[in-house]
């Protein structure tokens, strides 16, 4: 019997027996992970007020972006493993969700614990000692391990999956290391590690720095991977990996946005939170391409988004326009302060949402959504207009029109073969 063999029997046998094992394992581990992420949000606030008093915003926006990544993480692995279960990413997702949850609530009983100035129970040492470390392989499996093998579920060749070994090895040395170092650690909220080895520091010191230069360098050839996957692919496999690579895109900008220093303080506010729950999107997005559930509408969506961010962007930029112009000519006579200005440049605004708008989204659709239009109505209304036509001119007009509304290209043209009569 080849490697997994008993494993994949298990979880994809069709038998009654099989069926309802696996659906108490993948319901049961989805439930545990949710229900931290809830305990985690039903736990005070450090500085001692419930929930539904919290004065720092910033407590309930994390512990909320946690349960949302939470949530999609366990919700679409669920979904998977149960209608695919010969598929990895489906398992992949259930081990991330109670891990990730398991990190976000012990960090929040550490900081409680802190604040109380209290010596912690054992439990609750152990508790907060796992969510030192349950957050790395959650980051193994999210960032390394699931690229290698969507959307297929199996890895390009035996190389690809050799390189899955290492990382696996890796990060598994990066949990002994950081569940055994001496100190304290961010996740902890600085308490010590009841576990930790002293004299094992410098050989931890060491580890980790094979670790940065040989482990983390390892997300090129994820990357690379992802590319030949692509080049390679089919239309439906392609597809696949567009669902992926969209979410994936807004969730590396939101992280990128976080590790810069705003200048405003809602950005700096908002960023961390949002980038952790967008991460939400990328476990939705795979579930859709796996399962194949209206596949082709992301280049929709994928437009709409870039239209809409794209006329926010020209409109903010045009009232903050407006506003210095209008205070620069009108200040003397008005005011800096004045109400006028305001309401001038948001009028100013009000008009040209519309007219941007549509031309914002016409120069989208023409270079980016041409799959938008439903092929087989558009062939199917061009033979029913086409059964009756039997004028050759009338039939290239019907043609060109049809290709400019389906396709939108920039220029069109039908050829004819000249008949003998025109020779």
């Amino acid at each position: 019997m080849r490697r997994g063999g008993r494993w994949q029997q298990l979880v994809s046998s069709p038998n009654p027996a099989g069926l309802m094992l696996r659906r108490i394992l993948v319901l049961g581990t989805a439930t545990v992970a949710i229900g931290l992420m809830l305990a985690s949000m039903a736990l005070p606030s450090p500085d001692g007020t419930t929930p539904s008093e919290w004065v720092g915003l910033v407590d309930i926006y994390f512990r909320f972006a946690f349960l949302v990544l939470v949530g999609g993480l366990a919700a679409v692995g669920a979904l998977i493993a149960i209608r695919r279960s010969d598929h990895p990413i489906g398992w992949l997702f259930l081990a991330a969700a109670p891990l990730t949850a398991i990190s976000s609530f012990g960090t929040n009983l550490a900081a409680l614990v802190v604040d109380a100035g209290s010596e912690p129970q054992f439990a609750t040492s152990i508790v907060i000692w796992l969510a030192t470390w349950a957050f790395t392989p959650a980051i193994a499996i999210l960032v390394f391990l699931v690229p290698l093998v969507f959307p297929t579920g199996r890895f390009l060749s035996h190389r690809w999956r050799g390189l899955a070994w290492f990382i696996t090895f890796g990060f598994a040395l990066a949990v002994i290391v950081t569940a055994f170092r001496a100190g304290s650690s961010d996740a902890a909220a600085g308490l010590p590690n009841p576990f930790g080895i002293p004299a094992l520091t410098p050989i931890f010191d060491v580890i980790d720095f094979l670790l940065v230069v040989t482990v983390l360098p390892t997300v090129v050839p994820v990357v690379v991977s992802i590319y030949l996957r692509y080049r390679r692919g089919g239309p439906v496999e392609r597809q696949q990996l567009r669902w992926f690579l969209y979410p994936a895109s807004l969730t590396a900008t939101a992280f990128a946005a976080a590790l810069t220093d705003a200048p405003l303080e809602i950005i700096g506010f908002i960023s961390w939170p949002t980038a952790i729950g967008s991460l939400a999107l990328v476990p939705l997005a795979i579930g859709v391409a796996i399962l194949r559930h209206r596949l082709f509408e992301i280049d929709r969506i994928a437009s709409r988004t870039m239209t809409y961010s794209l006329v926010t962007a020209v409109l903010v930029g045009v009232y903050l326009t407006a506003v210095l112009m209008l205070q620069f000519f009108l200040a003397p006579l008005t005011g800096d302060s004045s109400p006028l200005i305001v309401a001038a440049s948001t009028l100013l605004v009000a008009v040209l949402v519309r007219p941007v708008l549509r031309r914002v989204q016409a120069v989208i659709d023409r270079r980016f959504n041409r799959s938008r239009y439903d092929g087989e109505v558009t062939i199917r209304a061009l033979a029913s207009h086409l059964r009756d036509v039997t004028d050759l001119n009338h039939v290239a007009d019907v043609l060109t029109q049809s290709a400019i509304s389906a396709l939108a290209p920039s220029t069109v043209s039908v050829w004819l073969r000249p008949t003998q009569a025109d020779r």
